[in-house]
């Protein structure tokens, strides 16, 4: 499980320094720890990040809870009326630990609960006023910039592999497949300009609102009495919120999934809590279009140069290239 970033006599030490209780035992679970206290079980968890992005992160958990959605974790205050604890190299955050499982999208009872959860959220994720401005959460209207940064990064992975004296597998690959899916960039661009994009954003910039930005299935936990929790904000931004549908609906498709029936019985079960306006319909199909995928393995491969074995690249390369025949049916017939 690798070596865990805080020894657990030092645990105890911050523990009833920072907050006045007392820990008993602890359990370390995706990188977060699950302590007992004498305030009951708490969840401890290091974010990598300086105080005023993770400040940015934890407000908007409290304003959704303030604003109607209860099912986000609430952050335990220090003595000293801080939300974490400042460390070298981030932030400590104690919170409420969730008793429950990970939602399951294969299982449509799941996949209905989370939708509807995310639309709900979604009215309470508004008028959101943090007390630091941190530019870079700010995505409001600047996704045609940010995607034509990406299609360029595309060809800029191209010429890496273009530019290697011995060409291994992944890298045929990237040659091979780059222009097709920088197609599909340069579309997603153009059909993004061609909807109310500037206007929805602007509107979405007057409300302040807000998106969780990371609706992953292991950030959905579902309670015994089906209670819907969004856990681990850290990629929280400032945005419409129809980029978090967007993104749920692509989550369920890809790798293989690329089915009408469940991307509509997505839709449907949001729209019935909360309403997607006809000019929103061109915006979430643009957003669907770009070949996120192809991107971010590129920039873990070639950039990030994570430290991972070559077979996981090889893997989920695999997956998006074999996703291509079913997603070009999928997305002539989604929306139209």
């Amino acid at each position: 499980m690798g070596k865990p970033f805080i020894l657990y006599n030092d645990l105890k030490q911050l523990i009833a320094e920072h907050y006045g209780i007392k820990v008993f035992e602890w359990e370390e679970k995706k990188r977060v720890f699950k302590i007992l206290t004498d305030d009951g079980i708490k969840l401890l968890k290091k974010v990598n990040t300086s105080y005023d992005r993770y400040l940015f992160t934890v407000e908007a958990m409290a304003h959704g809870r303030n604003h109607g959605f209860y099912h986000i974790p609430k952050i335990m205050e220090t003595l000293d009326g801080k939300l974490g604890i400042s460390v070298d190299d981030g932030v400590l955050m104690v919170s409420q630990w969730i008793n429950g499982r990970e939602a399951n999208y294969d299982d449509f009872f799941d996949l209905e609960m989370t939708t509807s959860a995310l639309a709900h959220f979604h009215h309470a994720a508004r008028g959101f006023e943090p007390s630091t401005k941190i530019g870079n959460r700010v995505f409001w209207g600047k996704w045609v910039e940010h995607f034509q940064k990406r299609c360029r990064e595309l060809q800029m992975f191209k010429e890496i592999a273009q530019g290697k004296e011995t060409k291994d597998t992944f890298d045929q690959k990237i040659l091979r497949y780059t222009d097709y899916f920088y197609d599909w960039g340069i579309r997603a661009i153009k059909d993004l300009e061609n909807t109310d994009y500037y206007r929805l954003a602007e509107e979405s910039r007057r409300y302040k609102t807000f998106c969780h930005h990371d609706m992953a299935h292991h950030n959905v936990l579902i309670t015994e009495d089906h209670g819907v929790y969004l856990i681990d904000f850290d990629y929280c931004i400032f945005d419409m919120q129809i980029h978090d549908l967007a993104s749920l609906l692509i989550r369920n498709m890809r790798y293989g999934c690329w089915s009408l029936e469940k991307a509509y019985f997505i839709w449907n079960t949001y729209n019935r809590e909360k309403s997607i306006l006809a000019e929103e319909i061109g915006v979430i199909k643009a957003f669907m279009e770009f070949p996120q995928e192809f991107w971010q393995i590129g920039l873990q491969y070639y950039v990030e140069k994570q430290p991972w074995d070559e077979e996981v690249f090889h893997r989920r390369l695999d997956r998006i290239l074999d996703d291509i025949p079913l997603r070009e049916v999928f997305m002539k017939k989604f929306l139209v």
